[in-house]
């Protein structure tokens, strides 16, 4: 039994005002064939922007997680960016921090 399209579209309206990471995503953040951005980076710009808006921010496995349900990809590899580094680190693909 589905019930009428109004309250429906109510319930997915505020499932996505109650996803922390999915507003994070869309205030901080772009996506794009080509960006990465470390992911510590990303979550420790996620874990501010938390606190700030007064949420409680989700610990690192759970953030990667809810990252990969979201079919943003992590990978393990050396950063394009010579000042990180040449060790490999986890990255986030086709995503990338606004810049302010």
């Amino acid at each position: 039994l589905k019930g009428p399209k109004a309250v429906a579209d109510a319930t997915a309206e505020y499932r996505r005002k109650e996803d922390k990471l999915q507003q994070f995503l869309e205030d901080k953040t772009e996506a794009g064939d080509g960006f990465e951005v470390l992911l510590t980076q990303l979550y420790s710009s996620f874990s501010d922007w938390c606190c700030s808006s007064g949420l409680a921010p989700v610990g690192i496995p759970k953030f990667r997680e809810l990252l990969e349900e979201r079919q943003i990809p992590l990978k393990r590899k050396r950063p394009t960016d010579k000042t990180i580094g040449k060790n490999p680190v986890w990255m986030a693909l086709d995503v990338r921090l606004k810049q302010e």
